[in-house]
């Protein structure tokens, strides 16, 4: 390893005066600074439906006369992280409801962006950093397949330069500037998002957005080796770039929808639509057969009944009336009135949260052992 550092220094001075370089790094601070722009608007526009959900729901709750009628929705706040990875947002919804009749579990998302900027805001940072794979293996795939081609390889290794140590300069070179052009992609949102007043961040934003970064340094640095490898084997460099990018169509857009249709095949689930019906038949089946649990639909009492009395003067033998007085009901006669009800419609209720519970419950434990699958064999994908 005595030329390595030689051959380091060499190969970094060579990619930071390179023309590749250049275009990459102010491509990647035009796309990043556009894309965390409309990322951030956004998030706003997401913040701003979650306030106004969560207004709705306490004004809702304030409403509620009988218990039948508490339904208590729960709202999870949007992250900062997903201006970084839509998915963190996206893929995992942010409500729940609790009531009498409904089944707890988290729910589609509630909170609509603009629909009109859906092709815009699906591309976030962590898909920049997947598109700029693209630019990696051009960057990289002819890099050792060009010095062959350009006869310049041999007069390397006719010196005491060995393989590896020229592979690993060439790896460790490459890897440096692509570190750049990634630190230039996160540096800029961070700073918005920073500086802007109206979004607020926790404790564990920064470090989020280092896991983010990081991770997408070894996604690129896979794509750097591979690039390299293929074009050590390549007698030309077109050859070699033309194999990397079939070899990276293979590995970002066939290979998760194989993992996919994987995970589904071991651990298969209903849809969500046949779900949905099997829940919506057993509530039928428990109305047609007399068990109707549903407490919206119960008759309200009247808040105040009104009674005539009458009474002798006992002054000239004369009956008069003293006028409608009203007597409210009690809330111990409420109670009382309905005790009945719920005694013999809570075994129908009760009937369907279990019924309604198992399947959710199966339904849910299939999805996350997909998810765990797909997972474990897409570990260094970013999305």
């Amino acid at each position: 390893m005595k030329n390595f550092n030689l051959l380091f220094v060499h190969e970094i001075h060579q990619q930071f005066k390179s023309f590749k370089f250049i275009t990459m790094l102010m491509l990647a601070f035009i796309v990043s600074l556009s894309v965390s722009y409309v990322r951030i608007n956004d998030y706003k526009e997401k913040y701003a439906t979650y306030q106004d959900e969560v207004k709705r729901a306490e004004d809702k709750l304030k409403k509620v006369q009988v218990y039948s009628e508490l339904e208590v929705s729960v709202f999870v706040t949007p992250n900062p992280l997903s201006i970084f990875a839509k998915g963190i947002d996206d893929k995992v919804g942010n409500k729940a409801v609790v009531s009498a009749t409904h089944y707890p579990g988290i729910e589609s998302i509630s909170q609509k962006a603009n629909p009109f900027l859906n092709l815009f805001t699906a591309i976030d940072i962590v898909r920049v950093v997947k598109l700029f794979s693209v630019f990696i293996i051009l960057m990289t795939a002819g890099a050792i397949a060009g010095e062959r081609e350009g006869k310049t390889l041999k007069m390397i290794f006719v010196t005491n330069v060995s393989r590896i140590e020229f592979f690993l300069a060439k790896y460790l070179a490459f890897t440096v500037v692509i570190l750049c052009s990634i630190v230039t992609i996160f540096i800029i949102p961070v700073l918005m998002i920073i500086t802007d007043n109206q979004i607020a961040t926790s404790s564990t934003f920064i470090p989020g957005v280092v896991m983010l970064l990081l991770t997408s340094l070894m996604y690129l640095s896979v794509f750097i080796l591979l690039s390299l490898l293929v074009s050590a084997k390549m007698t030309t460099a077109t050859q070699a770039v033309l194999t990397t990018l079939f070899i990276w169509v293979g590995i970002t857009y066939i290979y998760p929808q194989i993992t996919t249709a994987l995970s589904r095949s071991i651990y298969k689930s209903p849809s969500k639509v046949e779900l949905d019906s099997k829940i919506k038949r057993i509530a039928y089946e428990l109305k047609s057969s007399g068990g109707n649990y549903w407490l919206n639909y119960q008759p309200r009492l009247p808040q105040r009944q009104i009674l005539r009395h009458t009474f002798d003067t006992r002054e000239g033998g004369r009956e008069g009336w003293i006028g409608p007085s009203k007597i409210g009901l009690t809330q111990k006669y409420h109670f009382e009135f309905w005790k009945d009800f719920i005694d013999v419609h809570i075994n129908g209720l009760w009937k369907r949260h279990q019924t309604v519970k198992s399947f959710e419950d199966s339904y849910n434990k299939s999805l996350l052992k997909q998810a765990s699958l797909f997972n474990i064999l897409n570990i260094l994908m970013p999305d």
